[in-house]
């Protein structure tokens, strides 16, 4: 199934995520490119501009850069990432804390106390 991308999406790739700020052609480049302005303000190469022409505006002058659409791991809106950490509960809760493991005991219980305050 391939991923329909478009302007303004959220995505991830390689663990860093970013909004789709332009999709097409790279004027010297080969193939279809997606422009990226990362979360991150270093991730990127660029603001936006490639050998002086200007594809999007980024948010900070290291910000853009451009990936292949293969490349491209679909991202999460705020609720979809709200729903995942309070009310998606996963039986196995470790957190790290350094180098130490630590099990949170009972979070069945306060998951279950955040779902009903979430949806009320």
């Amino acid at each position: 199934m391939t991923m329909v991308l478009a302007i303004g999406d959220r995505i991830e790739v390689g663990g860093d995520r970013g909004m789709i700020s332009y999709i097409g052609a790279v004027e010297g480049y080969d193939g279809e490119w997606v422009g990226i302005d990362w979360d991150n303000p270093e991730r990127g190469k660029h603001d936006g501009a490639v050998k002086g022409k200007r594809y999007f505006q980024a948010s900070s002058s290291k910000s853009g850069s451009f990936v292949r659409p293969n490349t491209i791991k679909e991202g999460k809106n705020l609720l979809e990432e709200m729903n995942d950490r309070y009310i998606n509960y996963k039986q196995s809760d470790m957190v790290e804390f350094g180098s130490k493991n630590v099990d949170l005991v009972d979070m069945a219980k306060i998951y279950r106390k955040q779902k009903s305050a979430l949806i009320c």
